[in-house]
């Protein structure tokens, strides 16, 4: 008997000791599935959006290089010149030029105010009156500057989301800013619905809709919510809730807005692996209240199990991470080389095409690293001195730049695609603004076990107290990217400082340890 009570108790308490395990062990996983699901959403989330404002940007660069085309622009104000005719094949060249280069283009149309219209296709249904300042269509065109879903041209919106297009338009103006017309640019509704849809294919639980300022809908998977308004209004209501985790449902809410765009992208995920957990663990329980003691080591071998799986888990995220920031690089920068390079050879020089092309080749063959992550300082000096090389080729005597680094340094091993993103940040958002020159400084020094790295421009600055490296993104793979991965390969205390003031320039400093401590 008393070795019965005995066994009893020690039932009791070992399966209390089990539950109460299960329980802490459930809790900490599902918080963990729950963190690893909201970086994942994260993740996906801001790579979907900066293939769509990439893309809008490159269809504004479009519209603003037609809008603002002297020939074009000539073309509008004189209305009577004998020679508009040569100027309207040139035109239309032009136009059939823009097309080609992008098959995602489905139209351009050139509309003066008094009705001429230039465009790539032959008929086109808009509604057209000898004053266009009267059309509304017209008066939109010319005042919104984001990007719009419409139905083909200004008919009546349909559900056949086959004549469903996306549309940006720029204002043509003359040199006394007087409107001339407007350049109205489509694309099918239909590229960025395919690869959205690729998106939600990769992710199996998610689905992503897109929302305007003007609680518009842009995109959803299932077409039949355009025409439901209260499915939007409640669509609307998770957007204006931002990133949070509805428990009872088990689903992860996750907002982005889109740059260069009036567009709100949502993911909505199911966290079904957290459903898998309680039933792997209320079976274990069972195993446990029906045998304790093989259920203790069962218990014990589940634990190391699971304890592995999530340190692999936690592996492979951080190898992702890593994967997705290097491949985040501007395709913007190939575009306008290569448009450099073909500048250069239309003049004739030679000597400058070989040159740039050689620096092309050289940035990304130390982009590539044969896909290694890590390089040494040296190659990564060499990497962002060719960006400076060619970017030179491009703002001339605008830019200036010197790297200073002592050559003891040269073979100490550092994660690669560190500067060429800050360097970058300076060029486009410091230097390109000023009405002078400017100037870039690289300077490597050792402090004690560490390397610091300072990347100091003379540009336009801003306001350091309104930046923080977690959370924000200045153009390219991003400030916040750099930072990170330098974190998980050193820890929290390396990464970047930040020091910029108004109208005198920005300093970045990176912080490395001379040895890898994760890799």
């Amino acid at each position: 008997m008393k070795y019965s009570k005995v066994s009893l108790s020690h039932f009791f308490f070992g399966f209390l000791g089990l539950v109460i395990i299960a329980y802490i062990l459930y809790n900490s996983i599902a918080e963990m599935v729950i963190n690893d699901s909201i970086d994942h959403a994260e993740i996906t989330i801001e790579q979907s959006a900066d293939y769509l404002e990439l893309y809008v940007d490159k269809l504004k660069t479009v519209t603003n290089d037609l809008a603002n085309n002297p020939i074009i622009v000539d073309y509008f104000s004189n209305r009577s010149d004998l020679s508009n005719q040569k100027n309207e094949e040139i035109i239309s060249q032009l136009i059939n030029t823009s097309i080609k280069s992008d098959p995602s283009l489905l139209s351009i149309v050139l509309i003066s105010k008094d009705a001429k219209v230039i465009s790539n296709e032959t008929s086109l249904d808009m509604k057209i009156s000898e004053d266009m300042m009267k059309e509304e269509w017209y008066q939109k065109a010319i005042h919104n500057k984001m990007p719009i879903l419409t139905s083909a041209r200004m008919q009546s919106f349909n559900m056949d989301k086959d004549n469903w297009v996306i549309s940006i338009s720029q204002e043509i103006v003359d040199s006394e800013n007087n409107n001339l017309g407007v350049v109205v640019l489509d694309i099918p509704y239909t590229n960025i619905e395919a690869y959205l849809t690729r998106i939600s294919d990769i992710s199996n639980d998610s689905l992503t809709f897109i929302i305007n300022s003007h609680n518009d809908l842009v995109y959803h998977p299932d077409i039949s919510m355009f025409e439901n308004k209260s499915e939007i209004s409640k669509l609307v209501k998770i957007m204006e809730k931002g990133n949070f985790y509805q428990e009872a449902d088990n689903i992860l809410y996750t907002t982005y807005n889109i740059d260069n765009t009036d567009w709100t992208m949502v993911s909505v995920s199911e966290l079904s692996m957290l459903n898998l957990v309680r039933n792997q663990i209320s079976k274990t329980i069972l195993i446990g209240f029906g045998i304790l003691f093989i259920g203790i080591v069962i218990t014990g071998v589940l634990l190391r199990n699971l304890t592995k799986s999530i340190v692999d888990k936690e592996q492979k995220i951080k190898k992702y991470e890593l994967n997705s920031l290097y491949s985040q690089i501007n395709p913007h920068f190939l575009y306008n080389t290569l448009d450099t390079i073909v500048w250069m050879a239309e003049f004739n020089e030679s000597s400058e095409v070989v040159e740039t092309s050689k620096s092309l080749a050289s940035f990304f063959r130390l982009s590539l690293n044969n896909g290694e992550m890590i390089t040494s300082l040296e190659n990564e000096l060499n990497h962002v001195k060719q960006y400076l090389i060619i970017q030179k080729k491009r703002y001339q005597a605008k830019l200036n730049y010197k790297i200073d680094s002592d050559l003891k340094l040269n073979d100490f091993e550092i994660p690669k695609l560190i500067l060429q993103p800050i360097v970058e940040n300076s060029i486009y958002h410091g230097i390109k603004e000023l009405d002078r020159n400017g100037n870039i400084y690289i300077k490597v020094r050792q402090e004690k076990n560490d390397i610091i790295i300072v990347i100091e421009d003379d540009g336009v600055g801003f306001d350091a107290s309104k930046i923080n490296t977690s959370s924000n993104k200045l153009g390219g793979i991003g400030l916040k990217n750099v930072d990170d991965r330098i974190k998980l390969y050193y820890g929290k205390k390396y990464g970047l400082t930040i020091d910029s003031e108004i109208n005198k320039g920005t300093c970045v400093t990176i912080r490395l340890n001379k040895k890898i401590i994760n890799s």
